[in-house]
């Protein structure tokens, strides 16, 4: 759980710019992208980790902008996570202080968050689905960038033999 707003930006920053990362290894191709056993295609999975920004905020009591429409490129759709990026970050910074992130709030009919975790889980939800989508993004065909250390392709892509 974040303790101050300055922790939870310098990490939102990082994590904030690997996602763009990600989201410009998607061609327009890979962006329609959806295997049979697996209800999120590409497009569905980069939208609900972009709305998040929107709606998780929002549910902790942020004002955020409007409700979230599905963005149908990819490249509409990373101007829009830049934007909600940028406007989460705005609203956490000018409505939290550090002595309000161990308040407790009710999220999703719970009464035990406190706006540190709710923090937190916008990180650890952006990470999770990142990893799917770098999943759905191999499976297409395409190439995957490293987020925490070279991924296969950059090994490749380097001349150097891949760590297994």
């Amino acid at each position: 759980m974040f303790t101050t707003i300055d922790q939870f930006t310098s990490l939102w920053e990082r994590e904030a710019a690997d996602t763009v990362k990600v989201f410009e290894a998607i061609t327009s191709e890979i962006f329609r992208y959806s295997t049979a056993d697996y209800r999120r295609s590409v497009a569905r999975l980069a939208n609900h980790i972009t709305e998040t920004l929107q709606e998780m905020p929002a549910a902790a009591g942020l004002d955020t902008g409007k409700e979230y429409q599905e963005i149908d490129t990819i490249d509409a759709l990373i101007r829009q996570y830049k934007a909600l990026s940028e406007k989460m970050l705005y609203a956490v910074k000018t409505s939290w202080t550090d002595h309000m992130l161990g308040d407790q709030i009710s999220m999703y009919g719970q009464d035990d968050w406190t706006r540190g975790s709710v923090l937190q889980s916008i990180v650890l939800h952006q990470c999770h689905h990142r990893g799917q989508l770098t999943v759905l993004i191999r499976l297409a065909g395409g190439t995957v960038p490293g987020i925490y250390g070279p991924s296969y392709d950059e090994w490749k892509m380097w001349g150097q033999e891949p760590h297994k």
